[in-house]
C-alpha cells in the first residue's frame, strides 16, 4: 500500500486518535471508518476519472481528500442532499484540487500515456 495514501487517511480520519473504549465499540468504530475510507476512495476515483476523461485535468489525491472531508458531514447528516451536493463537489475538485505540475517532472498520467495504458 502506498504510505502516502495511508498517511492521508490517518490524518483525515483521525486513525491515530482512539479513546479508551470497549472492544466491541472499537470494532464498530474501526469498521465504520474503513467503510468511510472505501466510499471516499471510490468517489474520488470516479471524480478523478471524470475530470481526466472530460477535460484532461489531473486531480491531486491529497487535495481531493481534503475537499471531500468537508463534505462528509453534509452527506452523513443529510443523505438526501447528496444528489444536489455532488455537482458542487465536482466543481470544487476541478477548481481547487488540480495536481500541480512541477517543471521538468512527469506525472503518473504522463507515464501511463507513454506506456499506452491511459
Amino acid at each position: 500500500m502506498n504510505s502516502g495514501i495511508f498517511k492521508g487517511w490517518k490524518s483525515l480520519f483521525d486513525l491515530d486518535r482512539v479513546k479508551k473504549m470497549k472492544k466491541e465499540r472499537f470494532e464498530c468504530h474501526l469498521y465504520g471508518t474503513l467503510i468511510a475510507i472505501l466510499v471516499t476512495q471510490t468517489l474520488l476515483f470516479q471524480a478523478r476519472r471524470y475530470w481526466h476523461q472530460r477535460e484532461g485535468i489531473e486531480i491531486s489525491e491529497w487535495k481531493a481528500l481534503n475537499i471531500l472531508q468537508s463534505y462528509w458531514h453534509r452527506f452523513l447528516l443529510h443523505p438526501q442532499a447528496m444528489e444536489t451536493a455532488l455537482p458542487s463537489l465536482l466543481s470544487l475538485l476541478r477548481k481547487h484540487a488540480r495536481k500541480d505540475r512541477r517543471k521538468g517532472e512527469e506525472t503518473v498520467s504522463d507515464l501511463l500515456k507513454k506506456l499506452g495504458i491511459w
